[in-house]
């Protein structure tokens, strides 16, 4: 697993959720700079935040980790 796979779904499942990056930080006890930095790949969340995020967001981990897009394609 590539660590922006990571930062494209995160942003992509948020936006989805119409849910703000403040929205997500307050929801997992992190700063808004955390979130951002996630989504740009600055840093990578430990394992047990990106279960927070995943239960905040209600869906699944995989969403989350996968390298591979609904469609089937690898995100680029």
């Amino acid at each position: 697993m590539r660590q922006y796979s990571f930062a494209t779904n995160l942003k992509r499942e948020r936006q989805n959720l119409e849910i703000t990056q403040k929205e997500l930080a307050d929801g997992v006890h992190v700063s808004q700079n955390t979130v951002s930095d996630w989504e740009l790949c600055k840093c990578y969340p430990p394992i047990d935040k990106i279960y927070d995020i995943a239960k905040f967001m209600k869906i699944p981990v995989s969403k989350l980790l996968s390298d591979i897009q609904e469609n089937g394609c690898k995100v680029e």
